[in-house]
């Protein structure tokens, strides 16, 4: 008898083995978890935590129980250890994931340099900060060949909105010698569309800038899969169509750089 459950669980074993081996491959041929469901990706995960036994229950519970497959790796380890089959080292492997990839994010963002089109700077902050549960806003200063000179994080942060003074910006844009600054903040809510106050703000800061003779290249809002551009959107264009007899303090003789949309 003792004999007929070790077959039982080898025989159960291999089961698993070849369907792990079978997903590996299709990750592997489809460059990616491209066609995998929420829950497949997660079962894969979790099989390298727990080699020796079937995690697409265990994936289910877990998805079930958090609502999705982002909850389930936001969620601390003292949640995910209620889970029936998840133990505390399994646990802490799944809470890695979120640190792993904000590693990640922030080295790739290291290796970008240059800011001279949208997707570079969507690279270098859009992708941190587009899922934040609190506003967060970051002003870029570039110089005239758009090489990042220094980034900072701007204003006090709160759950709708974020207070910064413009004069701040302009300050530290002045302090570093900068030809153009970029703005980039997030919406929790998930609506990447600017408020009243983000046009307020966002004309106050391009025209005190336009005034010390730098540019206000772009301001960007992300939100989840979607984001907004003041330049591609035309609101730079119309800004500078208002203020174009504006003089320039000390002579600055303003040369506009060129920025492209794509």
């Amino acid at each position: 008898m003792k004999k007929s459950v070790n077959n039982n669980s080898e025989k159960q074993e291999s089961v698993h083995m070849g369907h792990r081996q079978r997903m590996r491959n299709g990750i592997v041929q489809n460059g990616g978890f491209v066609g995998m469901a929420d829950h497949e990706v997660l079962e894969y995960i979790l099989s390298m935590a727990i080699p020796r036994k079937d995690t697409n229950p265990i994936a289910h519970k877990l998805i079930n129980y958090f609502g999705s497959f982002s909850n389930v790796l936001d969620a601390d380890v003292k949640d995910l250890v209620k889970i029936d089959g998840i133990g505390e080292r399994t646990a802490v492997f799944l809470n890695s994931f979120q640190h792993i990839l904000k590693r990640y994010k922030e080295d790739k963002a290291t290796s970008i340099k240059v800011l001279s089109n949208s997707k570079q700077v969507r690279e270098y902050i859009g992708e941190r900060i587009r899922f934040l549960p609190i506003e967060e806003c970051y002003a870029i200063f570039l110089n005239s060949s758009f090489a990042i000179i220094n980034s900072k994080k701007i204003g006090l942060s709160g759950n709708d909105k974020v207070l910064f003074e413009a004069k701040t910006i302009v300050e530290q844009a002045l302090a570093v010698k900068a030809s153009g600054v970029i703005l980039a903040h997030n919406h929790p809510s998930g609506n990447s569309e600017p408020s009243l106050d983000d046009k307020k703000v966002t004309e106050q800061l391009y025209l005190k800038l336009k005034i010390m003779g730098i540019e206000l290249i772009d301001h960007y809002i992300y939100a989840n899969n979607s984001e907004f551009s003041f330049k591609n959107s035309g609101e730079i264009e119309n800004y500078e169509n208002k203020y174009k007899d504006i003089n320039l303090v000390g002579g600055f003789k303003e040369e506009k750089l060129i920025y492209k949309k794509g």
